[in-house]
């Protein structure tokens, strides 16, 4: 029982000390990033002016009065490629309705994408935004996998940093599907 306790203070005395350290450093806590993300809802989307790899022109008129699903993504992050088969479904459930947009975004260089998307099945549109500067300014200075939803009035409904789910189960922590189903219901 003593050597519970003690490891136990020696567990909350190391998070005390991290949670400092990371402060010291500037970074967020995840709580932190989850009460700045929700400062956003309901403010209009910054705008946006892009070029998917297949030529396609995005900007922020061409969105307007859609429901937008933005990812951002890059290779190396390994929870980018646990949503690459849930963008999968959302853009193979969704893409024949008008009324919805699925953006994916990567400050990878374009010409280093294609062998990757082809071994990932990759079949939603992409945008390679080039430098890291320039999606993290799209994405409000969040870490990787972030998706933003925005609504047909260009504002924002949530910002969320980490994995998204996209399942008929209303169970399921951080699932959109209900969500945009909702947004895109007449």
């Amino acid at each position: 029982m003593i050597c519970r306790l003690a490891f136990t203070i020696i567990i909350f005395s190391v998070a005390i000390d991290l949670n400092a350290q990371t402060h010291k450093r500037g970074f967020l806590t995840m709580r932190e990033i989850d009460s700045v993300n929700r400062t956003h809802s309901g403010k209009p989307y910054v705008p946006i002016n892009l070029k998917t790899l297949s030529g396609n022109v995005i900007t922020s008129d061409t969105i307007s009065g859609k429901v937008t699903l933005i990812n951002f993504w890059f290779k190396a992050c390994t929870g980018c490629r646990v949503e690459y088969p849930i963008l999968n479904n959302i853009f193979s459930d969704l893409k024949g309705n008008p009324e919805f947009r699925l953006i994916t975004i990567t400050f990878d260089p374009e010409d280093s994408l294609p062998d990757f998307i082809e071994e990932n099945d990759m079949r939603f549109p992409i945008v390679s935004v080039g430098p890291k500067d320039s999606s993290r300014r799209l994405n409000f200075n969040n870490g990787y996998p972030t998706n933003i939803l925005i609504g047909p009035d260009n504002k924002i409904i949530f910002v969320k940093l980490g994995t998204i789910r996209y399942t008929k189960d209303r169970g399921v922590k951080d699932n959109v599907y209900y969500l945009i189903n909702d947004l895109l219901a007449p």
